[in-house]
């Protein structure tokens, strides 16, 4: 027999219940992802608010939002693929945060030819900021990831 009170056009609160969870872990994805990302874009703000690079890094908040967003929908549910994200995305955020500090400018496609380069591979291992910093980030970042997800 089925339940007098649920009619065919009434919502099934199982099922309701189950996307709230589901919301509910994308969310707590992307403000794992959002505190990655915003936690090396402060310390650039802290470090030089000077003219147009404090501008560009502001809008860089909303940008970061949204592809935490991103990250979250798409690794809502999958631990492993959740914390190798996050490990990715913690060691990216901190690579542009180096090259803003160091260079003054943000990255392109171009400086990519630099990556092969012994020289300034040695200079950037040598000249590492904030790497108490830079670990806690990515070790708590992919545990906190796979917490959420």
């Amino acid at each position: 027999m089925e339940d007098p009170s649920l009619t065919p056009d009434s919502p099934d609160p199982a099922a309701a219940r189950e996307r709230a969870r589901d919301a509910g872990r994308v969310l707590r994805l992307a403000a794992v992802f959002v505190a990655l990302a915003w936690l090396w874009r402060v310390l650039l703000l802290f470090g030089r608010v000077q003219g147009q690079l404090a501008w560009v890094d502001l809008r860089g908040f909303l940008v970061d939002a949204w592809l935490a967003i991103l990250l979250g929908v798409a690794v809502s549910g999958r631990r492993y693929l959740a914390a190798g994200a996050a490990l990715v995305w913690g060691a990216l955020n901190y690579v542009v945060f180096q090259h803003v500090d160091v260079l003054g400018v943000l990255p392109n496609v171009q400086h990519a030819e630099f990556l092969g380069d012994a020289t300034f591979l040695e200079g950037s291992v040598k000249s590492v900021r904030f790497l108490p910093l830079l670990i806690l980030t990515l070790l708590m970042g992919p545990a906190g990831a796979w917490w959420a997800a």
